[in-house]
């Protein structure tokens, strides 16, 4: 997919300034998740960092609101909350949690019930693991196989599904994005 020339920010700037409402979502980024000193990983540090510029400017603009998105699977291992650098960037009176079970953060949630009360629908998508939780955050599909029948066919919603306009950049999402593809997402050359 061609990426569209110019910044995401100087884009979510003018939707701001236009009085439209846009939340960021950060899905699946836990505290030792992603960001750990010797995880070797060379998008760690660039990535955090430009996460952090991105959620940074949540406090400077009018319409936005800043929703951590959490792996909390029930009866299982509980993952970390939200990494604490990421979420010093943003106010508490300008963030929102969402615990989630499933690789979307559209199912089985109240993330899209609150988009509807609070009037958004520009999101900006960012996070770990873009070929799983990302991906079906913003296209849904169907469920992991659990070995019941009737559950494995129920095909879960993303975001594109709800028609909300989604906008990122690879320099927001670990992991390769090249099948992001649809009428309703941007992916921007730059932050």
């Amino acid at each position: 997919m061609p990426y569209v020339q110019g910044s995401l920010i100087n884009h979510w700037m003018q939707l701001d300034e236009a009085g439209t409402k846009t939340a960021v979502i950060l899905i699946d980024e836990q505290e030792g998740f992603s960001f750990t000193s010797n995880s070797g990983s060379s998008l760690t540090l660039p990535l955090l960092s430009n996460q952090s510029a991105v959620l940074q400017l949540i406090d400077q603009l009018q319409h936005a609101t800043a929703f951590f998105i959490e792996l909390n699977p029930a009866n299982k291992k509980t993952w970390k909350a939200t990494d604490g650098k990421l979420l010093k960037c943003v106010s508490s009176a300008k963030r929102k949690h969402i615990p989630k079970t499933k690789f979307s953060a559209f199912d089985n949630t109240y993330l899209r019930s609150t988009l509807q009360q609070e009037g958004i629908n520009d999101l900006i998508a960012m996070g770990h693991m873009a070929n799983h939780c990302v991906k079906q955050t913003i296209f849904g599909g169907a469920r992991k196989p659990t070995g019941s029948k009737s559950e494995d066919k129920i095909v879960r919603q993303g975001a594109i599904n709800y028609d909300y306009s989604v906008f990122s950049s690879q320099a927001i999402v670990s992991g390769c994005i090249e099948w992001i593809e649809h009428p309703l997402v941007t992916l921007f050359a730059h932050i």
